[in-house]
This record gives C-alpha cells, sequence and structure tokens, in this order.
C-alpha cells in the first residue's frame, strides 16, 4: 500500500508498518547516481529529490543511511555543472539547460542570478512570472 511520506514516517517509527524505499532512492537507482550523478534526471525522477531524500533519511529503515550518503555524493557531483550554468546563463533559455535539475537545484541556479525566488510564486517585484515547472 502506498501511503504519503509523513504519514509512513509516523507510522514507521511507531513500528506499525515496514516501509520500502521509492524506486528513485532504491539501491539500483543510488548505484546510477553514485556512477555519474549529472547526467541523470532528477526533475522527472523525483521533482524534489533532495527535500525527499532528507525526508527519508530520518525514516526507519536500513538502506537509509545510504540514501543519506548518496544525496550529498549526487550534489557533490552536479555541483560543478550546476554552477557552470548559473554562471552562464544571464543571457539564454533557462528552460533547455534546468531541464534536467530538481527543484531544488533551479532554485539554486535562480537565486544565483538574482532572480527573486518569491516572484517565481507570485510574479512580484514587476518581473514576469515564472514557474519552476516551465523551466
Amino acid at each position: 500500500m502506498e501511503l504519503p511520506l509523513w504519514m509512513a514516517a509516523y507510522l514507521a517509527n511507531k513500528e506499525f508498518v515496514a516501509c520500502e524505499l521509492p524506486k528513485p532512492y532504491q539501491e539500483t537507482s543510488r548505484n546510477i547516481l553514485l556512477a555519474d550523478s549529472s547526467v541523470v534526471d532528477l526533475f522527472k525522477q523525483v521533482m524534489y529529490f533532495y527535500e525527499t531524500g532528507i525526508k527519508l533519511s530520518k525514516v526507519p529503515h536500513p538502506e537509509c543511511p545510504h540514501v543519506a550518503v548518496c544525496l550529498v555524493k549526487t550534489f557533490v557531483g552536479r555541483f560543478k555543472k550546476i554552477m557552470d550554468m548559473s554562471q552562464n546563463c544571464k543571457n539564454q533559455d533557462l528552460s533547455n539547460m534546468c531541464q534536467k535539475l530538481d527543484i531544488d537545484e533551479k532554485r539554486f541556479i535562480l537565486k544565483s542570478i538574482g532572480y527573486p525566488w518569491n516572484s517565481l510564486i507570485n510574479g512580484r517585484r514587476g518581473k514576469p512570472t515564472l514557474y519552476l515547472h516551465q523551466i
């Protein structure tokens, strides 16, 4: 049975259920990320890859320590590409550059180029509204 993460974590901590990791965090997916994380489309797998992974690492499951290590190594492996994008995206179309990035990585790039994050949400400060799913 599938449950929301918050409910599964609570029930697993109370030992009412045993949890199985979602596919993007299972061993085969982690091995792919550890081999070369820069080519993986995180947005297609999990829109909030890092945020979900951090919450998953608190669930009592024998593989959760491996998930936490994979999160760090994935970010480190993708960091150079993200920094290159943020330095070179001022006059380019962000939608093509950011397709494989998860929401947190997109947020990082947009903040680094000075695009106000809250304007993405509600179009404040006179800039056009830009939604992350459009990037």
